[in-house]
């Protein structure tokens, strides 16, 4: 009997072609190697097995055995054996979660926690490989940590999980994970709201959305600039928040914010 493979992964699925000669009947089973057991016998002169690994070895020897009998009619029956061993590595499931449920950007990132579901998590025998979008990798992690997005849009995230020792085994679970971006919303108050000079305000920023360029000015009533300022946040910071202005002369003044990522 022949098959092309000496290895394949758990669950795979193995024919055998049998160019025996002589043979009237046939019987095929597979054990384990050093085991006195009969797994999945079969009575046909071809036999395929799907073997599962489902022990602890990475890899485990299996032992597919083959008996071709011819009766001579004389009251003795002829047998032949064959005997083919089988290295069976262990496979894995990958899977995994993500919370949020809807990620959305604030503040010009938003943080994702991703959760390894995969069956099994062994990082003795399998290599957990992530690819998240956006040029973002993280290799050989079974728990590859918070994953921080700065860009809004559907991440195509990919987990692929490789025998270690057998590197054919592996296999990729894909999912995807919606990014939104909410409207800037420049906005900010101010305390005191009036006062005499000198006065001494705060303004506080408000903004809501994914803005990380603060632009104030303050103007006098006649649109002359008493004050300029640029702020700048990394993403995923909070917003700058509130910072103090002195009006020493008396008048109206007004206040601008531009928001803008």
């Amino acid at each position: 009997v022949y098959t092309p493979k000496s290895e394949i992964c758990s669950g795979e699925l193995i024919s055998f072609d049998n160019q025996t000669l002589g043979a009237a009947s046939h019987e095929w089973f597979y054990r384990r190697q050093g085991v006195d057991e009969q797994i999945d016998l079969k009575t046909t002169r071809e036999a395929s097995f799907t073997i599962v690994n489902e022990g602890t070895n990475n890899p485990q020897v299996y032992e597919i055995v083959y008996r071709g009998y011819t009766d001579n009619n004389d009251g003795n029956i002829c047998e032949s054996t064959q005997i083919i061993p089988l290295n069976v590595y262990k496979f894995a499931d990958p899977n995994f979660s993500f919370t949020p449920a809807n990620p959305v950007i604030t503040n010009g990132a938003t943080s994702i926690q991703i959760t390894n579901l995969t069956n099994p998590l062994d990082d003795s025998n399998f290599q957990y490989d992530w690819e998240f979008g956006d040029g973002i990798t993280v290799i050989d992690q079974i728990n590859p940590g918070d994953v921080s997005y700065s860009q809004a849009g559907n991440k195509e995230v990919r987990l692929t999980v490789i025998n270690r020792m057998y590197e054919s085994c592996s296999n990729t679970f894909i999912s995807t994970i919606p990014i939104e971006d909410i409207p800037i919303a420049a906005d900010f108050n101010i305390s005191p709201a009036s006062g005499c000079a000198p006065l001494d305000f705060e303004i506080a920023n408000n903004t809501l959305g994914s803005a990380d360029k603060f632009s104030w000015t303050i103007y006098k009533q006649n649109n002359e600039v008493v004050y300029e300022s640029v702020a700048l946040s990394e993403p995923g910071a909070p917003a700058p928040v509130s910072f103090s202005f002195t009006f020493y002369d008396a008048g109206f003044y007004s206040i601008a914010l531009v928001a803008e990522n």
